[in-house]
């Protein structure tokens, strides 16, 4: 009885495994879906959008992600919305980060020249 425990044991591994190729070829042979954006469109803008939809209470990153992909499909990734967010709050300074990966529009118009100096 031994001999055929060891036999269906291993039938049962090699099927696991088969089943394990399988769902790797499916996820090779199907075609990946592109996303379609519409002309003009600017990643920059759609956070900034989001953002100031969100209102003072902010609206995080991980919500952000999942608001653009549902719209745009998965073309958007994780780096491109960080990536926005980075150039938002420091180059453009028109965010502000309220909380661990939370972010709301500034409320004060950001500055353009230095002022005081001299």
């Amino acid at each position: 009885m031994a001999n055929f425990s060891d036999k269906e044991k291993q039938i049962r591994e090699l099927l696991a495994q088969k089943d394990e190729i399988d769902r790797k070829l499916q996820a090779i042979l199907e075609p990946r879906s592109v996303a379609v954006l519409p002309r003009g469109f600017s990643i920059n803008v759609e956070v900034f959008r989001l953002i100031k939809e969100s209102g003072d209470s902010g609206i995080s990153a991980q919500e952000l992600l999942h608001s653009i992909q549902k719209q745009y499909g998965e073309g958007i990734d994780r780096k491109k919305v960080a990536s926005s967010l980075a150039y938002l709050k420091n180059t453009k300074e028109t965010i502000e980060q309220t909380g661990r990966g939370v972010y709301r529009a500034k409320t004060e118009t950001p500055k353009t020249e230095v002022e005081g100096v001299g």
